[in-house]
């Protein structure tokens, strides 16, 4: 890891470790701490407006392919 200057082998753990697949405003730990029981749940652009409002049996699991790799 010392002489990968270029960050190669940081980046193939990252691909490999799905976290690369989660949006850039939304943290690795924000996602992991989405419950896995029924509720709703939006989403919100910039602004603070709704454009998307979701029920789901599994919030976590129904959430999964927006980030796809994490669990």
């Amino acid at each position: 890891m010392k002489r990968d200057n270029e960050g190669v082998i940081a980046k193939a753990l990252k691909r490999n470790s799905g976290e690369t697949i989660l949006p850039p405003n939304l943290p690795k730990e924000e996602f992991d701490n989405l419950p896995a029981k029924a509720g709703v749940y939006y989403f919100h652009d910039a602004r603070g407006t709704v454009i998307y409002v979701g029920k789901a049996i599994n919030i976590k699991k129904n959430c999964r392919p927006f980030y796809r790799g994490s669990a």
